[in-house]
């Protein structure tokens, strides 16, 4: 446990770096007092808002986990509405989406359930920002939500197909276990490695899991969350 941690740490580390880098960057080309082309000054304001949306998810999911593995820490149990959590999600990735020339899509559908509504939601906020992560410049990233087949035991499906990804489904599902994969990550895969580790807490949290499966076709890799009901 305390490798995880320490990896997850070193994961996160890196990832606060990289926009601040980005942020120190753009700043000092719109001090400079130089007459910027429109462009330019277009993409430095992208640049700026895709950082300071990286650091928010990072700071976001910081919390989450130091949230989770607090002692006596336990989920609390209400409806869920799934449609808006995913719906959420995909606002606060559009920065990111866009400073990509990635296409999110997403087919809404009404599914509730019992859970616990914030861990739900961080939870489909880091799975598919660290999607986002593999995914080629000016792909696509499909989600789509399912109710689970089994009326007893309920829950939904929720998946994230990268078109377009940047490693095969078996290196991202390597870096999904972030203790085995974050050391042989591959460009862009330790920050997925430190979101995928708060997904994976997260999931552990509320009774949920997360897979990354091939998908139909070449280069294409899809991220599963099983959401599960809770129990009061």
């Amino acid at each position: 446990m305390r490798r995880a941690v320490a990896l997850l740490m070193g994961a996160a580390a890196h990832d606060l770096r990289t926009p601040l880098n980005t942020m120190a960057g753009w700043l000092q080309v719109l001090q400079s007092g130089q007459e910027l082309p429109e462009a330019t000054r277009e993409r430095a304001f992208k640049g700026l808002q895709s950082a300071v949306a990286q650091q928010t998810a990072l700071a976001d999911g910081l919390a989450q986990i130091a949230f989770v593995s607090a002692e006596g820490a336990c989920p609390e149990i209400a409806a869920v509405d799934v449609e808006g959590a995913l719906a959420d999600a995909l606002a606060a990735m559009d920065g990111e989406a866009r400073a990509k020339a990635v296409t999110l899509a997403f087919a809404p559908r009404d599914v509730r359930l019992e859970s616990d509504g914030p861990m739900v939601a961080a939870l489909l906020r880091h799975a598919l920002a660290a999607s986002l992560k593999f995914a080629a410049k000016g792909s696509r990233v499909l989600v789509d939500l399912a109710p689970l087949p089994d009326p007893v035991s309920g829950g939904c499906l929720v998946s994230m197909t990268v078109e377009q990804s940047l490693l095969p489904a078996a290196g991202i599902a390597a870096i999904l276990h972030y203790v085995a994969g974050v050391e042989r990550a591959k460009p862009n895969g330790v920050g997925a490695a430190f979101f995928f580790g708060v997904g994976q807490g997260i999931a552990r949290f509320i009774g949920a899991s997360i897979e990354v499966i091939e998908g139909d076709g070449e280069a294409k890799a899809v991220v599963l969350i099983r959401l599960p009901p809770g129990r009061r």
